[in-house]
C-alpha cells in the first residue's frame, strides 16, 4: 500500500507541535519560571472564573480590563476550568490549546488565497513555528515563549484577527456570503474585545480598500472595505454605550495610550532589544531576523505585482489576491511592531507582547514567500526532504529533554506550584487566625489565588492602603450579600519595612510580623474596614 507523504507529515507535524508545547512545562525549574507565567496580570481569568462560579460574589462589581478578553480567552479558559478543576492545570491546556489554535490559524491564510495550495505548504509552517517553543527548550527564554502560551494579554485579540482574516479571503476567493457574514461578527467581536484589533485587522483591511481603489477598482474589495469599517465603528460605539451605562466597568488605557513623550526612549528599548537577540545568536535573534527579511522581500512583491495589476486583464492568474494580503500584510506587520513605541509604552522587554503577532505573521510571511515562487514547481520532493529534515532534528531534541531534564517532575511542579512566599504568609495567617487583608497590585490577587488556607488580600495603591479597583471586583473590600467572603475585617498588610512606616503613623504599631520574601513584610495590624462613600480605611475597633 503507498503511504501518503503528505498527510503523514501534516499528521506528523501537529503531534510534533503538541509534545514540544507540553515538553516546555517539562523543562520548569527555576523560579523566575513561575513568576513569568503567574503574575497578577495572567491570573485575571482565574480569579474573574472563581470569584463568579466558586465563591459566588458574582459579575455585579467587576472592574475589568481595558481590553476585556470576552473571546475567545474568557470563554476558552472557563470550558477549561470547569473541566480541569484546578487552575494552574487549566492554565496549562489553556495556553497549549492557543498556542496549536494560533498555528491552525496561521497555516489556514494559505488555505484562503489559494483552495487547492498543496498541503506540503502548510506542513512547512507547522514545523517552522516551533522555534517559539525551542527559545525555552534549547535556551532557556521562556520570556519569549512566553508570548504564544500567555494569557490575559493579546493573543486573543491575535487569535480574532486571524479568524477574520481568514473568512475575508475565503470570501474572496470562494465568493460565498456566508465566509463575508462571519468576518463582520469577528470584527465586531474583535473591536468590542479589544481596539488592539484596531491596529491588527481593521486598519490593515483598510488599506486593502483604499489601495484597491487607486489600481484595481474591484467592487468586492470595495464592499469589503465599507462594512468592515462600519462594523469597527458600530462596535465602538457599543462598546462605549455599555461602559456608559454602567452593564460593566472597564479600566482605562493610561499611560498606555498616546504618551509620546515616551516614543523615543520606546524605539530605543525597541532596537535595543531586537538588537541583543541577534547578537546572542538564538533562534529570538532568528525570529527577527526572518521578520525583516520577510517585510522587505513583500515590500518587492508589492510593487512588482502593483505593475502587473494596472493591467489587470492581462495578469495570469488572480494576481491580486496575493496583492491583497501582501497589502494587509505589511501593515499589519508595520503597525502592530511600531504602535506600542509611537504610544510610548515600550519601556520594558515585556512589551514585546504588544508587537508580537508581527512576529507571528513574518514566519507566516516566509512560507508565504516561498509558496508564491514555487507555486507552479510539480516537485515535492525538496519539501518532503525540509519538512522529515526539521521533524527528525525535533525528534532528536524532544528525546534528549526528556533523558536529560526530570520532565514528568517540573510538568507536576507547574500544576500543583505554591509559592514561598504564599506559603510564608498562609502559615502567619494561620498562626493568629487570620483571612483579610490588603496588598500592592503584585501581591494581592497573587496571594489569593495561590493561597491553601483561603487567605483574601485585596489590592491598594500605595502605604495609606488606598483602594485600588483594578481588575478586581469593588464589592471584595465591603460588606455584601453575595459569596462566601460577605463582611472582610481587614487586619493584614504586605509591605516594604519603608512603606510600612506610614501605615504604622495611621495605625499604630503592629501586632506581629514576619518577612515573606527579600524586602517585604506582613503585618499583623489592629482590624480596619473600608467605608463605601469615602473608600478609605477606617478602625473597626474605635
Amino acid at each position: 500500500m503507498k503511504v501518503n507523504t503528505s498527510k503523514l507529515f501534516y499528521a506528523g507535524s501537529w503531534l510534533v507541535n503538541l509534545l514540544l508545547a507540553i515538553l516546555v512545562f517539562g523543562v520548569f525549574s527555576e523560579e523566575w519560571f513561575f513568576n513569568i507565567y503567574y503574575n497578577s496580570d495572567t491570573l485575571y481569568l482565574a480569579s474573574f472564573y472563581k470569584d463568579i462560579f466558586v465563591d459566588g460574589t458574582g459579575f455585579k462589581g467587576w472592574n475589568l480590563n481595558g481590553a476585556p478578553n470576552f473571546f475567545p480567552d474568557m470563554s476558552l479558559y472557563f470550558i477549561v476550568r470547569s473541566v480541569a478543576g484546578n487552575f494552574k492545570l487549566a492554565y496549562v491546556i489553556f495556553s497549549i490549546i492557543q498556542y496549536n489554535l494560533l498555528v491552525f490559524l496561521l497555516g489556514s491564510i494559505l488555505k484562503g488565497i489559494n483552495p487547492k495550495v498543496n498541503r506540503n505548504y502548510i506542513t512547512f509552517f507547522n514545523v517552522l513555528f516551533p522555534v517559539y517553543l525551542l527559545a525555552t527548550i534549547l535556551h532557556g527564554s521562556f520570556q519569549y515563549t512566553f508570548d504564544v502560551f500567555s494569557q490575559s494579554y493579546h493573543n486573543g485579540c491575535f487569535i480574532n484577527s486571524l479568524i477574520a482574516l481568514n473568512f475575508f479571503f475565503r470570501y474572496l476567493t470562494r465568493n460565498n456570503r456566508w465566509y463575508f457574514i462571519a468576518m463582520l461578527v469577528f470584527v465586531f467581536v474583535g473591536v468590542f474585545n479589544d481596539r488592539l484589533f484596531l491596529i491588527t485587522f481593521v486598519a490593515p483591511v483598510t488599506a486593502v480598500f483604499l489601495l484597491n481603489l487607486m489600481w484595481i477598482k474591484k467592487k468586492t474589495i470595495s464592499k469589503s472595505g465599507l462594512w468592515v469599517l462600519g462594523t469597527a465603528i458600530l462596535a465602538l460605539i457599543t462598546f462605549n454605550i455599555t461602559k456608559k451605562n454602567s452593564v460593566y466597568e472597564c479600566i482605562g488605557l493610561g499611560e498606555k495610550f498616546m504618551n509620546f513623550s515616551n516614543a523615543a526612549p520606546s524605539f530605543k528599548n525597541m532596537i535595543s532589544q531586537h538588537t541583543d537577540f541577534i547578537v546572542s545568536a538564538d533562534l529570538r535573534g532568528l525570529i527577527t531576523i526572518l521578520t525583516v527579511f520577510s517585510f522587505f522581500i513583500l515590500l518587492f512583491l508589492f510593487f512588482r505585482i502593483a505593475k502587473q495589476t494596472s493591467w489587470f486583464k492581462r495578469a495570469k492568474e488572480n494576481t491580486h489576491i496575493y496583492w491583497y494580503f501582501i497589502i494587509f500584510s505589511l501593515t499589519s506587520v508595520f503597525l502592530t511592531l511600531f504602535t506600542p513605541v509611537v504610544n510610548g509604552y515600550y519601556l520594558g522587554p515585556s512589551c514585546i507582547r504588544y508587537s508580537t503577532l508581527s512576529f507571528f505573521l513574518s514566519l507566516f510571511n516566509v512560507v508565504f514567500i516561498i509558496y508564491y515562487f514555487t507555486r507552479y514547481k510539480k516537485s515535492v520532493k525538496w519539501q518532503n526532504w525540509v519538512i522529515g529534515g526539521l521533524m527528525c532534528v525535533y525528534g532528536v531534541i524532544i528525546v534528549k529533554t526528556i533523558i536529560q531534564e526530570p520532565v514528568v517532575a517540573n510538568f507536576k511542579k507547574v500544576v500543583t506550584y505554591y509559592p514561598e512566599k504564599v506559603k510564608a504568609v498562609d502559615q502567619f495567617a494561620q498562626k493568629h487566625q487570620l483571612q483579610y487583608g490588603v496588598a500592592g497590585y503584585w501581591d494581592a490577587k497573587y496571594t489569593t489565588m495561590f493561597s491553601k488556607q483561603n487567605v483574601r488580600f485585596y489590592t491598594v495603591i500605595n502605604e495609606k492602603l488606598n483602594l485600588w479597583y483594578h481588575v478586581m471586583n469593588r464589592n471584595w473590600y465591603y460588606d455584601y450579600d453575595k459569596g462566601k467572603y460577605q463582611k472582610p475585617e481587614f487586619r493584614m498588610v504586605i509591605l516594604s519595612p519603608e512603606q510600612f512606616e506610614t501605615t504604622r503613623q495611621i495605625f499604630g504599631e503592629p501586632i506581629d510580623s514576619t518577612q515573606v520574601e527579600a524586602g517585604k513584610y506582613i503585618y499583623y495590624i489592629p482590624e480596619f474596614k473600608y467605608n463605601r462613600e469615602t473608600k478609605q480605611p477606617y478602625s473597626n475597633t474605635k
